[in-house]
C-alpha cells in the first residue's frame, strides 16, 4: 500500500516537533511500532488514526515542555528582581597609596650618576641611553659627571661618543660663556689622560670645509 504524500509530510512535521526528548519516551516508540506494522498490513484508516495520535502526542509534549520552561524562568525572573529591588546599598572601599618622597639634593643626584657610569660593566647602550636622559633634564651637568662619561665612553672604546657628548654639553653651557671654559678647565685631566680633543680642538668650531679668506692671506 503506498501511503499518500501528505500523511508523510504529516510524520515528518511530527517527528521535527518530537527531536531528542520524545524519542526516548516509550509511548513514541510504541506508536512508530503501530505505524511500522499497519504500514506493512494496509490499514489505512488505523495508519490515520495512529498519525493523528502520534501528531496529537508530540503537540501535548511540547506544549507540556513550553508551560514548565515559563514557569521556570518566571520564578528566576521574579527572584532576580525581588533580590535587586530590596537589596542594601553597598559603599566601594577605596584604597589610599601613601608614598613617602625624600627630596635629593643636587650632591647627592650627581654622586649617583658617577656611582652610575663607573660600573665595570657598563654597556654602550646604557652610556647612550644616560646621555639621552640627562641632555634633556634643564641643568648642565658638573665636571666630575662630565669625566665620568668621558671614562664610561673609554671602557667601550667609543671615542666618537666622546666628543659629541662634548658637544651636547658645549651647546648647553651657551647661556653663559663663562660655563664652556670652567668645564674644560676643570675636564683637563681626564681629557689629557684619555686623549680626547675639545670639539674646538677638533676645529668644529669652524663651518665645514672652512677656507682661509683670501683677504687675510698676505
Amino acid at each position: 500500500m503506498a501511503v499518500p504524500e501528505f500523511y508523510l509530510y504529516h510524520l515528518k512535521f511530527c517527528l521535527v516537533l518530537g527531536n531528542a526528548p520524545p524519542f526516548q519516551h516509550p509511548d513514541f516508540n510504541k506508536k512508530l511500532k503501530q505505524i511500522n506494522r499497519r504500514f506493512d498490513t494496509g490499514n489505512k484508516p488505523k495508519l490515520v488514526r495512529t498519525l493523528e495520535s502520534l501528531q496529537s502526542f508530540f503537540f501535548s509534549s511540547k506544549v507540556e515542555m513550553f508551560r514548565a520552561v515559563a514557569n521556570r524562568l518566571g520564578t528566576t525572573v521574579q527572584a532576580s528582581v525581588r533580590s535587586n529591588l530590596f537589596a542594601k546599598p553597598q559603599t566601594a572601599a577605596a584604597t589610599v597609596r601613601h608614598v613617602t618622597y625624600v627630596p635629593q639634593s643636587d650632591e647627592e643626584f650627581d654622586d649617583s650618576c658617577v656611582t652610575y657610569l663607573n660600573r665595570p660593566n657598563i654597556t654602550g647602550w646604557q652610556i647612550r641611553s644616560f646621555i639621552t636622559h640627562q641632555h634633556g633634564e634643564d641643568l648642565v651637568p658638573e665636571p666630575k659627571v662630565i669625566s665620568a662619561v668621558l671614562q664610561a665612553c673609554r671602557k667601550v672604546n667609543d671615542y666618537a661618543l666622546a666628543v659629541r657628548y662634548l658637544e651636547s654639553v658645549q651647546e648647553k653651557a651657551k647661556a653663559d660663556t663663562a660655563i664652556w671654559p670652567y668645564i674644560v678647565q676643570e675636564i683637563r685631566p681626564t681629557l689629557d689622560e684619555l686623549g680626547v680633543f675639545t670639539p674646538e680642538e677638533h676645529g668644529y668650531d669652524k663651518p665645514e670645509l672652512y677656507l682661509v679668506d683670501t683677504e687675510d692671506i698676505h
